[in-house]
């Protein structure tokens, strides 16, 4: 028992031997495993950050790569688009060119267009009969201002005439819208300067004087009152029924005033006046009250146009039956028509002289001549408006209206107003 006793405890102590010895090698082999797995992690880890750094490596690459394409792209566009913009540039300045070619050729054939519309446009348009007319009448207003020329600038003579300025400029501004006024002052002038027995000088000077009072007033009276022309024009035709001179002379002022009363139309050409203000005075444009170097203003033309015509119209319109010795009576209405109506343009100006004459001178020259002077106004209605009415002025459309009703309504069959003076009023006992 004590053998196998110790037999078994010695067996015991082999097995505990042995399994110390196993568990020792386990140990060392779990240490060797865990040495290499911790060795193979390591490797692991070393590549994987090998391989992220690789990647990293070629992430920059290809951002540095995709950089400088987008920078080579951007340049490219750059070049490409200052490219564009040269060549755009460049096709702007040739079409420029060629723009300012064309208007320098457009331009130089509108200039030889109106040069040789100029050559054809005359210089002024009058009829030669016209030009006629008006050469005697100057011819006459000459004569007489020769005639007082040394008496006009005579020193000793400066208180007579200026008697007989005052003396005139009383008689014009006295006359009234009656008859019994026109009948007294007409005597009066006529008494006082235009008798045999007035000194030729005085007579003469007294002549032109009236001619110019009485003118005077188509812009102070006449344009207000347009009825006061007919008592002016009979006062002067009373008084050139006594001496025709004195009609030839009125005349003559007139027309030198007023060209429409020609009638003689002058049209504007830059190749034949070297500035306005020339073409301004030979159409009778008076100067500017705000401005002595400027002229006045179309309105303010057509105004006074209309004022002379408005006069001229009530003085050939004095029947011979008032005034027997009438020098410049009727007749010389279907001159003044025929003239303008086969040589003046129809424009404002033209057609506001064609109304205000009309307007106090249509009555009569239609009683006179009848259907030969209707024919004549349907001239006017059918031909003459509708071309001023083709040029489209609205500076015109008012006397164009005017001239419509006046020939629509047949004013001419009607007295004009103030014609039919009364015979005397309170303005008669004028002293």
């Amino acid at each position: 028992l004590v053998e196998e006793s110790a037999f078994r405890d010695g067996a015991m102590l082999k097995i505990a031997s042995f399994q110390n010895a196993l568990s020792l090698r386990d140990v060392s082999d779990a240490s060797v495993t865990n040495k290499a797995t911790e060795v193979r992690l390591n490797r692991v880890e070393k590549e994987r950050k090998e391989n992220l750094e690789n990647i990293s490596q070629l992430v920059q690459d290809a951002k540095t790569m995709a950089q400088k394409q987008r920078e080579e792209k951007e340049k490219q566009k750059k070049i490409e688009a200052e490219k564009k913009l040269e060549e755009e540039k460049r096709d702007k300045e040739i079409q420029k060119q060629k723009e300012k070619m064309k208007q320098e050729e457009e331009a130089r054939a509108l200039a030889e267009a109106k040069q040789r519309e100029a050559e054809k446009v005359p210089a002024v348009y009058v009829t030669a009969e016209a030009l006629e007319a008006e050469k005697r009448s100057l011819q006459v207003l000459h004569a007489a201002r020769e005639r007082v020329a040394a008496y006009s600038a005579s020193p000793e003579a400066k208180r007579e005439r200026r008697t007989i300025i005052q003396r005139l400029t009383i008689h014009v501004q006295q006359v009234a819208c009656t008859k019994d006024q026109v009948v007294k002052k007409a005597d009066d002038i006529i008494r006082e300067f235009l008798t045999p027995a007035t000194p030729e000088h005085i007579r003469t000077y007294a002549m032109i004087t009236l001619s110019k009072k009485i003118l005077a007033q188509c812009d102070v009276q006449v344009a207000k009152l347009n009825r006061y022309a007919f008592a002016l024009a009979e006062v002067l035709a009373r008084c050139a029924a006594h001496i025709p001179e004195l009609s030839e002379i009125f005349v003559a002022l007139l027309r030198d005033a007023c060209p429409l009363a020609v009638p003689k139309y002058y049209p504007f050409l830059k190749s034949k006046y070297a500035e306005e203000k020339e073409y301004f005075k030979i159409c009778g444009y008076a100067p500017s009250e705000d401005d002595p170097n400027a002229f006045e203003s179309s309105d303010s033309y057509a105004n006074r146009i209309s004022g002379y015509m408005l006069l001229y119209g009530a003085y050939v319109q004095v029947s011979r039956v008032v005034v027997q010795n009438h020098p410049h009576s009727i007749d010389q209405a279907w001159a003044w028509f025929s003239r303008l109506l086969n040589k003046c343009p129809p424009n404002r100006q033209t057609a506001v002289a064609l109304e205000s004459f009309l307007k106090h001178g249509g009555y009569e020259f239609v009683k006179t001549y009848r259907n030969q002077g209707v024919k004549l106004l349907l001239v006017i209605a059918q031909q003459w408006i509708p071309k001023l009415e083709s040029a489209r002025d609205p500076d015109a459309v008012p006397v164009i209206s005017r001239l419509r009703t006046y020939l629509n309504e047949r004013k001419f069959e009607i007295l004009p107003e103030g014609s039919n003076m009364p015979k005397t009023d309170t303005s008669s006992l004028t002293i």
